[in-house]
C-alpha cells in the first residue's frame, strides 16, 4: 500500500492537468457554442419527453374476470356440485381471459418499448451532430479524450485513498464480516423431525478453528496475521438447532482486508441444512453492494470505533 502523501499528490497533479485541459476545451468549443447551444437543448427538449412515456395500462377486468371464473369454477367442483361442463366452461372462460390480458400486456410494452428507442435514436442522431460540429476541431476531440481519461484517473485514485485511509483507521489484515441477521420467516425441519420456523438467528464465527464469537452490527472486524487463514460460519436458530452455514473459506492476507458479506438465508430441505448467499472478496465496494451497507454507513461506523 502506498504512502497517503504520495496518492494525494497525484491526484492533486492530475486534477492540475484536468483543469488545463478544461480551460483549453472550453476555448476551442467557445466558438462552436452557437452552433452546438440549440441541439444541446433539442436534446434536453427529447430526454424530457422521453421521461414522460407512460406504458399503456391493460384494463383490470381481464384479471378480474379470471379471478371470478376461475372461483366459480373451484365453488362448483368442491361446493356446488352443477354440472361439471359449467366446471369447464369456466375453466376456458379464465383461460382465454388470461391469454387476451397475456397478448394485450405484451402488444403494450413492445409499443412502450418502442416509443422509448425511438425517442433514444432521436437523441443519438442529434448527439452525432454535435460530435461532427466539434470534429471541426481535430484538437477538441483529443482534449474531449484526455478528460475522460484524466477522470478516470483521479477516480482510480481518490478509490485508493480511501483504502488507505481506512487502513490507518482499521489497519490492514483484517477479517470483515456483515450478515443478514433478521427478515423473513425461515422454515425448517428441528431435531424433533418437524417443520419449524424463525425471523431470527445468531451467526458464529471460527477462524482458523477457534470460537470469535458472534457477527457483530452492523459488522465484524477482527484483526489478524499476514498469510493464510480459513474461517466457517456456524448458523444457530435459537431453537435448539444448530447448523454450519458456510464449510470453510480459505483465504490470504498481506497488508489488505478480507470481506465476507452473507445475505438471503435459506433453508435445503433435502439435505436439511440452512445455505445463504455469500461473498468471498477483497474488494470493499463489492462488498457494500452485496450486503446492502453503503460507503457513508460503513465509514460512519468506523469513524465511531
Amino acid at each position: 500500500m502506498r504512502e497517503k502523501a504520495t496518492v494525494e499528490a497525484e491526484i492533486a497533479e492530475n486534477q492540475r492537468k484536468q483543469r488545463k485541459v478544461n480551460e483549453e476545451y472550453s476555448q476551442r468549443e467557445a466558438p462552436l457554442t452557437s452552433k452546438i447551444k440549440p441541439l444541446e437543448e433539442k436534446i434536453a427538449g427529447i430526454e424530457k419527453a422521453k421521461s414522460e412515456i407512460k406504458c399503456p395500462k391493460i384494463s383490470p377486468w381481464f384479471a378480474v374476470g379470471a379471478v371470478m371464473t376461475g372461483a366459480f369454477a373451484a365453488a362448483n367442483f368442491f361446493y356446488l356440485k352443477w354440472a361439471w361442463q359449467l366446471t369447464v366452461a369456466a375453466l376456458a372462460v379464465m383461460a382465454v381471459l388470461l391469454i387476451i390480458r397475456s397478448v394485450f400486456k405484451g402488444k403494450a410494452e413492445k409499443l412502450f418499448s418502442e416509443m422509448k428507442d425511438e425517442k433514444d435514436a432521436e437523441i443519438k442522431a442529434v448527439d452525432d451532430q454535435i460530435y461532427n460540429i466539434r470534429a471541426t476541431d481535430p484538437r477538441l476531440i483529443e482534449l474531449g479524450r484526455q478528460g475522460l481519461q484524466l477522470d478516470s484517473k483521479i477516480s482510480d485514485l481518490k478509490e485508493e485513498l480511501k483504502q488507505i485511509k481506512l487502513a490507518e483507521q482499521i489497519g490492514t489484515n483484517n477479517l470483515i464480516i456483515r450478515a443478514n441477521q433478521s427478515g423473513a420467516y425461515y422454515c425448517f425441519i428441528n431435531s424433533a423431525g418437524k417443520f419449524d420456523s424463525i425471523d431470527r438467528y445468531t451467526i458464529y464465527i471460527k477462524v482458523d478453528g477457534q470460537d470469535r464469537g458472534t457477527v457483530s452490527e452492523p459488522f465484524s472486524i477482527i484483526p489478524l496475521t499476514p498469510g493464510f487463514h480459513s474461517v466457517s460460519i456456524i448458523f444457530d436458530t435459537n431453537v435448539g438447532c444448530t447448523f454450519t452455514l458456510t464449510p470453510d473459506i480459505q483465504f490470504s492476507l498481506k497488508e489488505s482486508n478480507q470481506y465476507i458479506s452473507l445475505v438471503k438465508p435459506f433453508y435445503d430441505i433435502k439435505t436439511k441444512s440452512f445455505g445463504v448467499d455469500k461473498l468471498v472478496t477483497k474488494d470493499i465496494d463489492e462488498f457494500l453492494n452485496h450486503s446492502n451497507f453503503s460507503r457513508y454507513q460503513f465509514d460512519s461506523y468506523v469513524d465511531s470505533i
